[in-house]
């Protein structure tokens, strides 16, 4: 079998866009795409691989590579959002082989690209706010635990967004269904270590926080979380839990 001109074309497919990149055997980029999101849960499977095929061919035309001489990469590794359950995986699975792109498919949840995207470390948390919310996080020794973004039932109940200098925009459905956003401004970050925030002044729930993260000695992560806030005064707080709070 002939060898395809890249080794990888690496796929994170969000719910709002699409990044398509094509990379040889010893991480040589060779063209990178953005295009709409290929989401089968935003629209639909068919049309999604149809872009998934669209986006694939303008990123091997931008690598001066044929598009029309068999797979553009020996594995294809799409990380998508929707991925949530072994039946989705599998049925993207499918759809993403039958495309015929690359020689071996393989498809993850989005989390964990956005993992690998922030760290250089095998193990870490991720925690996404996008369209939805969910999280997951990578132990040294691999043991892996992800939160799916399944709706209310999995607590995705508001998004957020990055606004540059360390600022991000948050949003998160109040008691009686009322949305509820406010500012945050990174107070502290040590890589690996802490990272500490408080909400910017005016904000609507005023709130402060800091996750540490800890070795445990025997290949773990402690993650020891503290988060204060205050709900808003001028709506219903009888569904709001205490304003103090720690976990770990």
């Amino acid at each position: 079998m002939t060898r395809p001109p890249a080794a990888v074309l690496a796929v994170d497919g969000g719910n709002s866009k699409a990044d398509l990149a094509l990379v040889t055997r010893d991480g040589t980029l060779l063209s990178a795409v953005r295009g709409p999101t290929i989401s089968h849960q935003q629209v639909g499977l068919q049309e999604g691989t149809a872009r998934l095929r669209h986006l694939a061919d303008a990123a091997a035309r931008r690598a001066g590579m044929p598009t029309a001489n068999g797979p553009l990469a020996e594995i294809g590794l799409y990380t998508v959002a929707g991925a949530d359950f072994a039946s989705e995986t599998r049925m993207l699975a499918r759809a993403f082989a039958a495309a015929g792109l690359t020689q071996r498919t393989e498809v993850l949840n989005d989390t964990l690209a956005a993992l690998r995207a922030g760290t250089d470390h095998p193990f870490g948390v991720v925690l996404i706010c996008g369209a939805g919310v969910n999280a997951a996080a990578v132990g040294p020794s691999g043991r892996t635990a992800r939160l799916a973004a399944l709706g209310p039932i999995s607590g995705d109940r508001g998004g957020g967004r990055d606004l540059g200098g360390g600022r991000s925009h948050w949003v998160v459905e109040g008691p009686a269904g009322v949305p509820v956003s406010w500012d945050a401004v990174v107070t502290r970050f040590v890589p690996n270590q802490v990272l500490a925030w408080k909400s910017e002044p005016g904000s609507a729930v005023p709130n402060a926080g800091v996750i540490r993260f800890e070795p445990t000695g025997d290949g773990d992560t402690r993650v020891d979380i503290r988060l204060s806030y205050n709900p808003p005064s001028d709506i219903t707080i009888s569904r709001w839990p205490s304003g103090d709070g720690a976990a770990s």
